[in-house]
């Protein structure tokens, strides 16, 4: 299976969770954000010592709709890492924000039907903020 998410060769995914992503159809421009965590925990732990890799490289996306059309035309989408987050915390308030920021949810883009999980007083936030590798 062909790669859809690839990294520069430079960086090093033990050092992060996971990543904020965007999909988009060339033929429309129609577009899509989400996130992806590079590691999948056994349940009840978050033990480095037990995770494994996720299926990120060939993973597509969690809308049911938006993964149909990939797979009628692969060719037609284009698939960015967007940032590349240390904690979930992280990528759901930046995933979030590319949604509301991008007005996804005005448009007829494929985030249609969303759930932003932001969490309130998070500690350190703001250092935390600026270790996220912003990519594109």
């Amino acid at each position: 299976m062909i790669n859809t998410f690839e990294l520069p060769n430079d960086i090093d995914i033990e050092e992060y969770e996971g990543f904020v992503y965007k999909v988009k159809e060339i033929s429309s421009g129609r577009e899509y954000c989400g996130q992806k965590h590079f590691w999948s925990y056994p349940k009840g732990s978050k033990s480095k010592k037990k995770r494994k890799e996720s299926n990120w490289k060939s993973y597509r996306t969690s809308s049911k709709h938006l993964a149909e059309a990939i797979k009628n035309d692969r060719n037609n989408y284009t698939f960015s890492i967007i940032y590349l987050c240390k904690d979930n915390t992280l990528m759901n308030y930046l995933e979030a924000k590319m949604i509301l920021l991008g007005d996804y949810l005005c448009t007829d883009d494929y985030n249609g039907n969303v759930r932003l999980n932001i969490m309130t007083k998070i500690k350190d936030f703001n250092k935390r903020y600026t270790e996220c590798l912003y990519l594109s």
